[in-house]
């Protein structure tokens, strides 16, 4: 039986880029909210 390879579209390209980028600005964005937990209890 021979096995079928599908073509990733564009919508799904486009797909992949809108979530690795929201992904990654997740990260991004979150870092500096990061420490300001650790100075506030340290008062």
């Amino acid at each position: 039986m021979p096995t079928q390879k599908r073509a990733l579209t564009r919508s799904m390209t486009l797909l992949f880029a809108i979530a690795c980028g929201t992904i990654i600005g997740n990260i991004y964005y979150a870092q500096p909210l990061l420490g300001s937990p650790r100075f506030q209890c340290n008062k």
